[in-house]
């Protein structure tokens, strides 16, 4: 998904290649689902996001001004009209000499021009750093969706946690009953449920303030249920990430700034060429007993003796060399850090597969057979409740690693400027 902002159209025509059409669908599509009830996905969270009025104003307002430079770069300076009147008396009567001349400023250096492309440069600049802006939201929403994925699953956790104290609860105190079992082993469970529904109340609150916070982003009401993986997929291959940092707003709006800034160096090397003045005009002189008329042309070249662009192209061509340096220092950073990252998220997703393949299902055998146990007469509780805690303390370890290759994962697509589909 790329933004676009050409000139003189609205928001609405922002975003290409998926068109218009495309993104009030799917836009209307979300609200439509979210209106029925049904879960909402990260696809439908980053089409709201980027819907968002004031997100909208911030990413056009950012180019306006700079749509405003290029339009204003391109005009022709304004004609200037002049008129002058002279007044002779002589011995044989009063002479008056009127002259209309209309003149207009000619740039035969092409300053015009090049400041011309360096205010589309600039134009350019502007509309990379509104994509920038839109994929910080975009990875700000993204964020905030999977953080409340990961707490809607981990308070399932918490409550599975709490029916099998609640269910042994109940076996207990049917065996304390019969005399079968202690009222140690009940109160030892009671004390466990109550610290589970601690942690559940705890996890509940965390949800609740990070439910208001994705609402926010996305203009929709807290509470709707969230649908998706924790779980990133394998990220793209190293090769083609390295090569779409070249397509990253940041990289395209530094190197937009750089060249804006070589070419008005090039405008400020060609201020020996002058600005020729060119007008003409009617002209009329009035004597006693005649009139003529004539034609006035003139011709106005200012000399460049003293200021010829010497201290400003050398100025521009410093502040050049510095744009060109953060070019080539942001480029290696953002190389450097994409490494990482995709050496970091791949890893991560590593981790969390083996995880929950060897830890999750092995802790949900190891509480089949402390039940077992129990029902036997051959464990006691504090086994069991070993049992249920290990399992739920992998069921949160194995989402929180899986959370964590996730954000890498959103992370790397911040870094590459990549706004997924």
């Amino acid at each position: 998904m790329e933004f676009e902002f050409p000139s003189g159209v609205p928001w609405a025509h922002r975003i290409t290649r998926i068109g218009v059409g495309t993104l009030v669908f799917a836009t209307a599509a979300a609200w439509m689902a979210a209106a029925q009830g049904q879960a909402l996905t990260e696809a439908d969270a980053v089409r709201l996001g980027l819907d968002r009025g004031s997100l909208r104003d911030v990413l056009v307002g950012s180019t306006a001004a700079a749509e405003a430079e290029v339009a204003a770069a391109g005009l022709w300076p304004n004609p200037t009209l002049s008129y002058e009147r002279d007044r002779v008396n002589t011995d044989a009567g009063r002479s008056v000499e009127e002259k209309w001349i209309l003149s207009q400023s000619v740039d035969f250096s092409g300053r015009r021009s090049l400041r011309a492309d360096a205010a589309g440069q600039r134009l350019e600049a502007a509309r990379a750093g509104a994509r920038g802006r839109a994929v910080e939201m975009v990875g700000e929403v993204r964020r905030t969706f999977y953080d409340n994925l990961f707490l809607q699953r981990r308070i399932k956790a918490f409550q599975a946690w709490l029916d099998r104290l609640s269910q042994a609860e109940t076996v207990v105190s049917r065996l304390a009953r019969a005399g079968e079992s202690s009222g140690y082993d009940r109160r030892r469970l009671s004390r466990e449920r109550v610290t589970a529904e601690a942690r559940f109340a705890a996890a509940q609150a965390e949800l609740e303030r990070a439910r208001e916070k994705l609402a926010a982003m996305i203009g929709r009401p807290p509470g709707l249920p969230l649908e998706g993986d924790l779980l990133p997929p394998p990220p793209l291959p190293l090769q083609d990430v390295l090569a779409r940092l070249e397509q990253q707003p940041q990289m395209q709006s530094l190197a937009a700034h750089a060249a804006a800034l070589e070419m008005e160096r090039v405008a400020a090397e060609r201020g020996w060429i002058p600005e020729v003045t060119l007008g003409a005009g009617p002209k009329r002189v009035s004597e006693p007993f005649a009139t003529d008329d004539g034609i006035v042309i003139a011709v106005s070249i200012p000399l460049p003796v003293f200021d010829h662009g010497q201290e400003a192209s050398r100025r521009l061509a410093a502040e050049a060399l510095a744009a060109r340096g953060e070019l080539g220092l942001a480029r290696a950073r953002s190389r450097g850090e994409a490494r990482g990252l995709w050496q970091q998220t791949q890893h991560l997703r590593e981790a969390a597969v083996q995880f929950r393949a060897q830890s999750v299902e092995a802790s949900h055998e190891l509480a089949r057979v402390a039940e077992a146990a129990y029902r036997a007469g051959e464990g006691g509780v504090l086994d069991l409740l070993d049992a249920y805690r290990t399992l739920m303390e992998a069921q949160a370890e194995a989402l929180g690693m899986e959370l964590t290759a996730r954000l890498s994962g959103i992370e790397l697509d911040r870094v590459i400027g990549e706004i997924p589909q």
